[in-house]
């Protein structure tokens, strides 16, 4: 579902900046989501919305934290970097979380649900919406440029997505290919062997609509 660094793994107690990085893919390149930011690290902004995304599950009593800390009222005060811990079980809506701790069999569960329910939800929005419009949902570009070959490089990706539906396994799902596993795959093979890739999960995603819209028919014949 996703890639947890073996560093992370082991660990019996997870912090929210670690689960936040995990999540957007950067937990092998920096070790703060305040650091991600500030060094423009590539997915900083998904970490940050992640991170926000997991105090308000906590708010919501979705997620039950093992310890949360809120910035101090400054009625006490005391300097800003203070942080005081929270009663887990009087959590609220309106209670200021900037911190917590989880439990690595708590937390782990929560952010495979969470990252799938993200990639059904834009494969659900990639079939019903028009190219247009799905361009404009997911901020990125819908197509290449014209160059010299894009025609071969559109039929080798059309006949590479089809050779994994073919292989199923976790390349099919409900009898059709997969593409948000595709994608994920082909990222995390080119972070892991190559230079990286400035591309993310969503575009390569629409880069194999494209291709197999031009081209699965001919191929699979």
């Amino acid at each position: 579902m996703f890639d947890l660094p073996v560093h992370i793994g082991r660990l019996r107690i997870v912090s929210l900046d670690q689960a936040a990085l995990v999540m957007a893919g950067i937990s092998e390149k920096v070790d703060s989501v305040q650091k991600a930011v500030e060094g423009n690290y590539i997915g900083h902004e998904q970490a940050s919305i992640y991170k926000e995304t997991i105090i308000q599950a906590i708010q919501l009593k979705e997620l039950k934290p093992l310890q949360a800390f809120k910035l101090a009222d400054y009625k006490y005060g005391l300097p800003e970097a203070v942080r005081l811990k929270v009663d887990v079980e009087s959590i609220t809506l309106d209670t200021p979380i900037v911190n917590a701790t989880f439990l690595a069999k708590d937390i782990w569960p929560w952010v495979a649900n969470e990252i799938e329910s993200g990639l059904r939800m834009i494969d659900s929005h990639s079939a019903d919406l028009d190219s247009e419009q799905c361009n404009e949902y997911l901020h990125e570009p819908t197509q290449w440029g014209n160059f010299a070959g894009k025609d071969t490089a559109l039929k080798l990706i059309a006949g590479m997505a089809i050779a994994l539906e073919k292989s199923q396994g976790k390349y099919l799902r409900g009898g059709k290919l997969n593409k948000s596993e595709v994608a994920r795959t082909a990222t995390k093979l080119i972070n892991d062997h190559g230079d990286g890739i400035d591309v993310t999960s969503k575009a390569l995603i629409m880069l194999i609509d494209e291709a197999l819209e031009l081209h699965a028919s001919k191929i699979s014949k």
